[in-house]
């Protein structure tokens, strides 16, 4: 049990009754953001770490609100019930919960994104209020949403909720693999999140940590040598974290200048910096298709590219295992060292290099298949 202070003296509350109180006032009617909000910060208050085992029936207790409650109520029991899964090391233990409504939270959302869209009076130049709703690259005023919501509350709640929603979801999968691979073999949930994707940058980031390599090989063709490394990369959520690592693994083979340590650390999430070094790019990434361009000195099309903004998820595979071709850059380019997502430890391994006569082999092959 853990002291917890109210009205000026502490009362000692069991996990079970802790989560008692809270679920009592979620199912208050009339409750305002800031009064749920508080209920949340209350229970946490009395959270006692040392006593984890116990608050796995609150999470089981949670698990079976969550599908009962409004969108409003459910966005704060859902940041409840991940903080909770991930303190109890039950970390897939709401998510068939949390996935159930999470599809009709983006579903009802959507109506709202729908109607923006299709919306003839909405000016994408307009300088957002403190009260518009941001859909993609238009702010929708404040009058237009509410009048909106008068026909569809519903929708408008929902949107205004999607972002708490995937970032309770990211905050779980980007520290827990089993939690991160569960939620990607569900397929009605990442289609859902699809959706979202350019709309909402909440959602652009979950399907990066969901879709994440997860020690996964990836084959790198170095152009200037000919020569092929099989490298393993895991949680690497965005492509300027692959160029970095990639070239942290093949400088001593490939004779290199390696990146500074504490640029690899600060991708790698060793080490934290306010202010991170800059890198400096020492490749361009392409496709297998580009392979032929590239031999005839041309310069590839832009979607033979693998852009630094892309995620890994979205590099083509070559008879199941993703492929890269590095080329030296064309023009000097620098970013800041970094990660994509906090709390992730994204990592290179090199695993193999292929013989002479296979990367031969791959190259060829590559080569007589891309389009002219």
């Amino acid at each position: 049990m853990k002291a917890v202070p109210q009205f000026g003296y502490e009362v000692r509350m069991t996990p079970k009754e802790a989560f008692a109180a809270y679920k009592k006032t979620l199912l208050s009617p009339g409750l305002t953001v800031s009064q749920m909000e508080s209920a949340e910060r209350e229970f946490f208050a009395s959270v006692d770490p040392t006593l984890r085992d116990q608050y796995v029936e609150p999470l089981d207790r949670m698990v079976e609100l969550l599908p009962t409650l409004g969108f409003g109520k459910a966005t704060t029991l859902v940041r409840s019930a991940v903080s909770l899964a991930y303190m109890t090391g039950h970390t897939t233990r709401p998510l068939d919960a949390i996935a159930a409504k999470l599809v009709n939270v983006i579903r009802a959302g959507r109506r709202f994104i729908d109607a923006v869209s299709d919306a003839s009076d909405l000016d994408e130049e307009a300088e957002p209020g403190p009260e518009d709703l941001i859909v993609g690259p238009v702010a929708v005023p404040e009058a237009w949403w509410r009048r909106f919501g008068e026909d569809d509350a519903e929708a408008v709640w929902a949107f205004r909720n999607l972002d708490a929603w995937l970032n309770a979801l990211a905050s779980l999968v980007v520290r827990d693999r089993a939690a991160r691979l569960n939620v990607r073999e569900r397929s009605e949930v990442s289609a859902e999140i699809l959706t979202l994707c350019g709309v909402l940058p909440a959602a652009d980031k979950l399907r990066s940590i969901v879709l994440s390599p997860d020690r996964e090989v990836f084959r790198v063709i170095h152009f200037p040598t000919k020569r092929v490394f099989d490298v393993e990369l895991d949680q690497v959520g965005i492509n300027f974290e692959l160029h970095v690592l990639l070239l942290a693994q093949l400088a001593a083979p490939l004779g290199l200048r390696r990146p500074p340590q504490h640029s690899i650390d600060v991708t790698t999430g060793a080490e934290d910096r306010p202010n991170p070094p800059d890198v400096e790019g020492t490749w361009e990434f392409f496709k297998g298709s580009a392979l032929r361009s590239l031999f005839e000195r041309r310069a590839p099309g832009v979607d033979q590219r693998i852009w630094n903004e892309g995620i890994p998820w979205d590099i083509q595979p070559h008879q199941g295992t993703r492929l890269i071709v590095a080329a030296p850059a064309s023009a000097r380019s620098t970013w800041g060292a970094g990660r994509a997502h906090f709390e992730s430890k994204p990592s290179a391994k090199l695993v193999a290099e292929l013989s002479e006569h296979e990367a031969t082999r791959l190259i060829e092959q590559l080569t007589l298949s891309a389009t002219p």
